[in-house]
């Protein structure tokens, strides 16, 4: 569920950063990097340190 509306911001801050004229090359730089975050948050918490 929580995959599921990080997806849904993404598509939406990507949708926003494209009416405000960023060039695609940088959008997808930050998704790429937010996803790599992303996994890594998940795996932290997967693994039970805390």
């Amino acid at each position: 569920m929580i995959f599921i509306g990080f997806i849904l911001t993404n598509l939406y801050i990507y949708h926003l950063e494209r009416k405000a004229g960023y060039s695609t090359k940088v959008i997808w730089i930050r998704v790429l990097l937010s996803i790599m975050l992303f996994l890594a948050i998940a795996m932290f918490f997967a693994n039970g340190s805390m």
